[in-house]
């Protein structure tokens, strides 16, 4: 049977939603930064200036270069908690860590961003392009997914009565045999 949270809960839920959606919206403003910075790099080597040129654009840009990995991630560490609704401690959401680019540095093919000891600005600029676009359309799809959230939970009451109704129809012999249990 589906549980009901309360109103305290789900408001503690709407919060942290809200919040998600703040850091994704801010991740989402340093992108047109983040491709000015890199076009600089264009055809150059790669070192702690892109991390700290990255930095002028949002103090919480990283930059990293790991194995065989390029990697831009927005971690905001101070806007990643909301107050409980009943005054007792905090909560966090549960994507802090944004990953705005992530990439192969070499590849036998030539596509990584980092070909023969240079920066590859182009190849680097499609999935920041990409990253962009999914943003806004997350973005848009769960601001209008947390306003009929009420709606949403009553499409999930009225399925979980139809998985209980249908456990109950069957002997449960046959439903783990068959592997025909539904759990929800």
């Amino acid at each position: 049977m589906y549980y009901k949270m309360n109103e305290k809960t789900k408001q503690n839920k709407t919060n942290l939603v809200n919040k998600q959606l703040e850091n994704m919206q801010n991740a989402l403003n340093t992108i047109d930064g983040v491709h000015e910075v890199l076009k600089k790099f264009d055809g150059k080597t790669l070192n702690k200036r892109v991390s700290t040129a990255l930095k002028t654009v949002n103090n919480n840009l990283n930059f990293e270069m790991s194995y065989n990995s390029f990697i831009i991630t927005y971690k905001d560490y101070n806007n990643r908690s909301v107050q409980d609704v009943s005054g007792v401690g905090c909560l966090y959401i549960q994507y802090p860590d944004i990953y705005l680019a992530h990439d192969c540095l070499k590849s036998s093919d030539n596509n990584g961003v980092y070909q023969n000891n240079v920066f590859i600005y182009d190849n680097i600029k499609k999935i920041l392009d990409r990253k962009k676009e999914d943003l806004q359309k997350d973005i848009k799809e769960i601001t209008s997914q947390l306003k009929k959230i009420d709606l949403i939970e009553q499409q999930r009451a009225k399925l979980d009565l139809m998985i209980e109704g249908f456990n109950n129809k069957y002997h449960h012999t046959i439903r783990s045999y068959f592997e025909l249990t539904i759990k929800n």
